[in-house]
């Protein structure tokens, strides 16, 4: 990511260039004259500061897809690196498990900037994602770690759903069918040629539908019509805040730069006026069919979806406001579906420039007897969950996420190391406001834990997993992906479940291959999505060959 792309060419007025002025020459004051010096991170070994006002946060994001940057910065520094944040002020980057493990296993101490904590509420509202500490707190019993565990039964109940109705032919098309049906259509208008298919769009809807049943009991049908308000403005929001440009990276380094308007907010409001009235309407329907339920029914109502669990609970100890109730909806329809979407599409670009394992993992799911496996079926594909597995860990959709001190604390390392000034440290001290990165990504690829073919594709690699990798913080088969600790990803189950009932749907019915000529790369704006280089215009996609792969019911 060029500098050049953080400032497009537009006009701005004298007061909004007086306003920057003032917020750039505050953030110096405090880098150089206010902010006491009590951290070691500045001691820390690391890479000359690469621009004065963006430091390091382009190689950051760069990173994500060169991992020659992560590489590099491991072997000269080590795994814990001082990092060049915005005006060159100091930023940890660690890799290092142990001290991930702790920052990430402290929630309250190392909650999430407020500034990713402001851009996610612009997306989502102050739902669970957002809030800490205190406001935390309040989202409990429905957010607890004890209502948590309740919904994995959910999750796995609605993955089973999927699979049962995947491939019925007497029920109504859902999900799967429906994605299948979707592609094949597509190609029939081919002529049933080869056809070029971008498939991010389509597992962005079909994952839209599963979290919109799963989750609330509601219908998108965005993988049937190609107009749903609902879907429609969930989709316009995301794409919204992840278009960046000069003013929305101001605003979200600088708070007083958030009072400027600009079309991007005003567009992000509209969006999501539209959620909220839709919202506010499904969470008075699940209210009254609570309300109205017997205790017997009541148990059925809340077995149904995530919803009426979130309901039930508020209703019983009036824990949060109607719109932090609304909040979760939004939370799990963004963080839900963008995560799995992107994920998917990672599997499906890796066997398009994987044939051989495209084909292995086809002969194993073409061995089941049936097109509607149930979800014991799935797990009892062992190829097919090496192959997710390895997905995960080359493709995340959360790349790098980053927390904030809120008081002074001292991390563990788990080797000792040199400073820049030449002494040998055995923790690194950080104090009230330091910032640490991390890289996710980096994490899963690792040559120190995954050995010297760490960026490589290769499932089998799960046959004899390396020792080292126990180290790594995590709640799924030593990978960061869902992060660790109190703040995990709480949908994680339903993701893998999700993710196995669609790669055995969509390997077994089609093959895919991708146009050699096309150079594909990631945009890191909360997740990170595909684009093809020298088509960035044409906003995030995935375009691959696909065709019908005939075989026998």
């Amino acid at each position: 990511m060029s500098i050049s792309g953080l400032v497009p060419d537009f006009k701005v007025s004298t007061t909004q260039v007086a306003t920057i002025s003032v917020i750039l020459a505050s953030g110096l004051i405090y880098r150089y004259l206010w902010r006491p010096k009590k951290s070691d991170v500045a001691n820390l070994r690391g890479p000359p500061n690469a621009h004065w006002v963006w430091g390091h946060l382009p190689r950051v994001l760069e990173a994500v897809n060169d991992q020659s940057i992560v590489e590099e910065w491991t072997e000269n520094y080590g795994e814990n690196v001082a990092v060049s944040g915005l005006l060159g002020i100091k930023r940890l980057w660690t890799i290092d498990p142990k001290t991930m493990g702790y920052i990430l296993s402290r929630a309250t101490v190392f909650p999430k900037p407020d500034n990713s904590r402001v851009t996610l509420a612009q997306l989502t509202g102050d739902g669970v994602l957002v809030v800490e500490g205190e406001d935390h707190k309040r989202h409990n019993p429905a957010f607890s770690p004890a209502q948590t565990r309740e919904f994995a039964p959910i999750f796995a109940e609605k993955a089973k759903l999927v699979s049962r109705r995947a491939s019925s032919i007497t029920a109504q098309k859902t999900d799967t069918q429906q994605l299948i049906s979707a592609w094949s259509g597509i190609i029939a208008k081919n002529e049933g040629k080869d056809t070029t298919v971008d498939v991010l769009h389509w597992t962005g809807r079909a994952m839209l539908d599963v979290i919109g049943e799963a989750g609330f009991g509601y219908h998108f049908n965005a993988l049937t019509e190609e107009s749903n308000e609902l879907a429609t403005a969930v989709a316009n929001l995301f794409k919204n805040m992840t278009a960046l440009n000069f003013f929305a990276y101001l605003q979200y380094f600088f708070p007083p730069a958030r009072l400027i308007p600009t079309r991007r907010n005003q567009a992000a409001k509209n969006n999501r006026k539209i959620i909220h009235r839709i919202g506010n309407s499904l969470i008075s329907d699940k209210k009254a069919e609570v309300l109205q339920s017997s205790e017997h029914e009541k148990e059925d109502v809340l077995g149904r979806d995530l919803l009426s669990v979130l309901v039930k609970s508020n209703l019983a100890t009036d824990a949060l406001s109607q719109e932090e109730v609304l909040a979760q909806i939004t939370t799990f329809v963004l963080a839900g579906h963008e995560t799995t979407s992107t994920a998917l599409a990672g599997f499906l670009y890796l066997m398009s420039t994987h044939l051989d394992i495209q084909n292995k993992l086809r002969q194993e799911v073409l061995l089941v007897g049936t097109d509607n496996p149930s979800i014991e079926d799935l797990n009892a594909l062992p190829y097919l969950d090496k192959v997710l597995r390895e997905t995960l860990r080359l493709y995340s959709p959360v790349t790098i996420t980053s927390r904030v001190a809120t008081q002074d604390d001292v991390l563990p390392v788990s080797e000792p190391y040199v400073d820049k000034n030449g002494k040998t440290c055995y923790e690194i001290r950080v104090q009230k406001g330091d910032i640490t990165f991390l890289p996710l990504f980096a994490v899963n690829k690792s040559p120190r834990l995954w050995g010297p073919d760490s960026k490589d594709f290769i499932p089998e690699r799960w046959e004899s997993p390396p020792d080292a990798i126990s180290a790594i913080p995590s709640v799924f088969s030593n990978l960061s992906s869902f992060l660790a600790g109190p703040r995990a990803c709480i949908g994680w189950r339903m993701a893998v479940m999700e993710m196995k009932v669609f790669m055995f749907a969509m390997i077994r019915n089609f093959e895919f291959k991708i146009d050699p000529s096309l150079k594909i790369t990631l945009d890191t704006v909360i997740v990170s999505r595909p684009s093809v280089v020298g088509r960035e215009k044409e906003g995030n996609q995935l375009p691959l060959i696909v065709s019908m792969h005939k075989h026998d019911p």
